[in-house]
Parts: C-alpha cells; structure tokens; sequence
C-alpha cells in the first residue's frame, strides 16, 4: 500500500533449466520456484507464505495481505501475515495489482523484449519469431527483475487509492509526492516506446503494443479443471500420466558453443570500455570497469589457490 516491492516469484518448468549453466538459482535476482507445468501450486504458494512471514518477524512487522480466491491460495494460519480471501468475481475491482502494477509490469517487460529483437534483427538475416525463441528464461528473468525495480511508487499507491485502500495515517508519513498522484495521469507505457517496438509488435503478435497484456493474461497460472473421480483409478492415472508426458518441457535442443576462455572475455571487455569512453557512455562505462575488477579479483583467488595443509604431505 505505501509502495513497498517483495522480490518477484518465477515459476519455471525445471530445476535448473540449460540456460542457467552455473548459475545458482538462489543468486538470482527473483525468488525460483518449479513444477512440470510452471504453475503455480498449493505447496509453491504456502512455501512462499511461509518465507515472506518469516521476514516479517525479523523485521518485527505484522501485514494483512489480500489475495484472490485462486485455487492455490490455501488458508494457511501464520504467525505475522493475516490472510485476507476477497469475494468471488471481485477481484478485478477490489485487487490493487489488477489495477494497473501487474499491467504495467508486463509492458515495461515487454517493450524490453522487443528492444532487445530490433537489435537482433539489425545484425541477423533472422526474422522476429526465431529470434523471439532464442529468448531464453535466464534473459526474461533479468528483464522481470529490472521491469519490476522500474515500477514507481506513485503508480502503485494509485492503484491502491483506486480499490479504496488508503489511510490518512500511511499517507501522512509518505512524501507528499508520493501521495499525490492525479487519478487521471496514466502511466502510458506507449508514450516512449519506439516506433521500431510498436510495429514489431503488431507484426510478431499480431496486436498493438498496449494490448501485449491480454496475450499474458490468457496463460494458465494454475490447474482449474476438475478431474471426475468416479472413472476407474487406472484410467485417472493413465489420463494424467499422459498430459504430464505431453506437456512436460522439453530440453533445449541446440547445444551452447564451447565457454569462452578467461583472456578473450577480459579482450571484450577492454574492447567494451574503449568502444563506451568513445562515444561518451559514462554509465556503462562504470559497470565495466566494475566488471573488470571483479574478474581481477576472481583470477587473484584462481592463482593463489588453497593452502596447502602440513597433513596433506602424510595421506596415502
């Protein structure tokens, strides 16, 4: 309510999907979770619950959390969260994050998908539905985690002020620019979206780019159907059996090309630096010069090794 962001939850298809190599999946800037069908379950949502309480009671804080009557969303009694059920078929006007957060989430997301193919496609004879399957879920989880730091605060606290949760008190101890937002200032994702993004959209999806959501909203999140247990067990279980065997994820075929040696990635970052100091890209510049000294550090720690211990010299 007053703007507070909690890390986003992903939910992929596998434990450690190719594109990961060696990435630990707890470094990643999301929280990861799993399952066969990237849904989200019962045990993911109570898993989740259950760590977002146990940081309320580091922090001392007690929240009243709303949710929506989803089929994963189980009552769960938790020491510092009150779970609060909305009615049915209300949460499009009672649920801030139906509002506009989760909107313009999936925009910003978006318009940095389809950057990143204009790009692509200015140096590859590829076109803009191959390249989109290149898109690997390490990238989209990048772009989620930068899309989401990107989301005002003023945007959020509209969308709470817009389902009637708003308090004198919280907004008292906010800055007043914060507080005072226009109800009628859109946060119009369109206005600086480039032309070049507006009509790879409406050639790759088929919709303009406002309209990217509707794709996103039309993606099951959770199992809704219901299995008719009076059939015969065996034919319950083969029937499951089946759709798992069918909509399991399939590993990515095309093999990653052979790691880069540690002497040309330092040549591509020293290339990098040249080519930002030249045409004056001070930011980037900065990271790179941070990415430098951190593979300074990682090749000082490779070189002088662990220590030998004097008992070392006396196994067998």
């Amino acid at each position: 309510m007053t703007g507070e962001k909690l890390p986003p939850l992903v939910i992929g298809k596998c434990q450690k999907p190719r594109c990961f190599n060696r990435v630990d999946p707890n470094t990643l800037p999301v929280v990861y979770k799993f399952n066969k069908k990237a849904w989200m379950t019962s045990y993911i949502m109570e898993e989740w619950l259950k760590s977002l309480n146990r940081k309320m009671v580091c922090q001392k804080r007690k929240i009243l959390l709303f949710l929506d009557n989803a089929p994963s969303h189980q009552k769960i009694n938790l020491s510092n969260i009150k779970l609060q059920f909305f009615p049915a078929n209300t949460t499009s006007k009672l649920q801030p994050m139906d509002q506009g957060i989760t909107q313009c989430l999936k925009l910003k997301f978006r318009k940095r998908q389809l950057k990143k193919m204009v790009q692509e496609m200015d140096h590859s004879s590829k076109c803009g539905s191959e390249i989109l399957k290149k898109n690997s879920l390490l990238d989209a989880i990048y772009w989620i985690d930068r899309s989401w730091k990107e989301v005002e605060t003023p945007t959020i606290v509209k969308c709470f002020k817009n389902c009637v949760f708003f308090d004198k008190q919280i907004a008292a101890c906010m800055p007043t620019s914060e507080v005072n937002v226009d109800d009628d200032d859109d946060d119009d994702e369109d206005d600086d979206v480039p032309l070049a993004v507006l009509q790879l959209s409406r050639e790759i999806f088929g919709c303009e780019f406002l309209e990217l959501t509707r794709i996103d909203a039309c993606v099951e999140t959770c199992d809704n159907r219901e299995q008719d247990w009076d059939k015969p067990a065996s034919e319950i279980i083969e029937e499951m059996n089946e759709e798992e065997e069918e909509e399991q994820e399939e590993e990515e075929s095309e093999e990653y090309e052979s790691v880069i040696c540690r002497q040309k990635f330092c040549e591509h970052v020293e290339e990098m630096k040249m080519y930002a100091s030249v045409h004056g890209h001070d930011k980037i510049l900065e990271k790179l010069v941070h990415i430098d000294e951190m593979m300074t550090e990682d090749y000082i720690k490779c070189k002088s090794g662990v220590q030998t211990k004097i008992s070392d010299f006396f196994k067998n």
